[in-house]
């Protein structure tokens, strides 16, 4: 059954790291918990197309990224285009190397990047140095204590960080904090079929009720929810990165070889253009979600 939080109700265990295999096992089954009480849940949402235009787009498929890595940069392009007019700063929960910076380097209006993470990451002052438009600052700091005044943000984004979160409800309730009245944020999380294809990732997964009641609970408004592929790339992400790569490469043989460069990735990009193509048509079990929020 689902809590408040629109999450199945029980222990939360997290695979970032080694487990046991009675571990393993409460994983996978909180995992397919998440996906049956999933069924059935109504909440609106739309279908994200990729903008194959864009130039963060086509570098991300010429890459060979993961088709979920594709939808984000693009929908990251059309909601800031539209929701990111007020000056202000911008805080990237989860930033990593901060990579996510560009996305809002051609935005209007005049905004600071902030990117924080748990983890010290040896790519900030090089992203920092090459952010001549867009001035960034990184800080190590948890997802439920980010230090930043209150009601001071102009834009909150993460991707593929929340499900890292080990308290999901005071990461939420920090985030609708910092943001000021009328501000935007844009979330992506791995939805709850990504199961298959992360294998053990994080604490959880989401669906688009979870995810409106969770930003919900913390008196935010959900303006939209997209829903981030569909059958084709799943089957393309479940064969080539999950199955080919990890499965069979790292874990069977033990193998570092990476099956996405010369020839390889030649082949894997161009089935990777068709099945973000053919995604709209089939868009059953997407690998993740986007939730566009506003602070009341």
């Amino acid at each position: 059954m689902l809590d408040r939080g629109g999450l199945v109700s029980g222990p939360e265990i997290c695979g970032d790291v080694a487990l046991s295999l009675k571990d393993q096992w409460r994983y996978v089954s909180y995992g397919l918990r998440q996906i049956v009480g999933s069924i059935g849940q109504r909440c609106p949402l739309d279908v994200a197309r990729i903008d194959f235009d864009n130039d963060d787009v086509r570098s991300k498929i010429l890459e060979g990224a993961s088709p979920l890595r594709v939808y984000t940069a693009s929908l990251a392009a059309d909601v800031l285009k539209r929701n990111l007019g007020e000056d202000g700063p911008i805080c990237d929960i989860g930033c990593g190397a901060g990579s996510h910076s560009r996305f809002f380097e051609t935005s209007a209006g005049h905004h600071f990047y902030i990117g924080v993470d748990v983890a010290l990451n040896s790519g900030w002052p090089w992203q920092s140095a090459l952010a001549h438009r867009l001035p960034c600052r990184f800080a190590q700091m948890t997802a439920g204590d980010l230090g930043i005044a209150t009601g001071s943000l102009a834009f909150t984004f993460s991707s593929s960080s929340l499900e890292h979160v080990p308290n999901i409800q005071l990461a939420v309730a920090e985030i609708a904090r910092v943001m000021r009245s009328g501000s935007y944020g844009l979330h992506v999380v791995p939805g709850v079929w990504s199961l298959f294809l992360y294998l053990f990732h994080g604490y959880r997964r989401f669906h688009p009720k979870s995810l409106a009641d969770l930003f919900q609970s913390a008196s935010l408004n959900v303006e939209r929810i997209w829903s981030l592929g569909g059958l084709p790339s799943f089957l393309l992400h479940a064969l080539w990165i999950t199955g080919l790569e990890t499965i069979v490469l790292r874990h069977a043989l033990h193998l570092r070889l990476q099956l996405r460069t010369g020839k390889a990735l030649s082949l894997y990009v161009l089935l990777l253009n068709l099945a973000l193509r053919l995604d709209p048509l089939l868009p059953l079990a997407p690998a993740g979600y986007g939730v566009l929020i506003r602070k009341p």
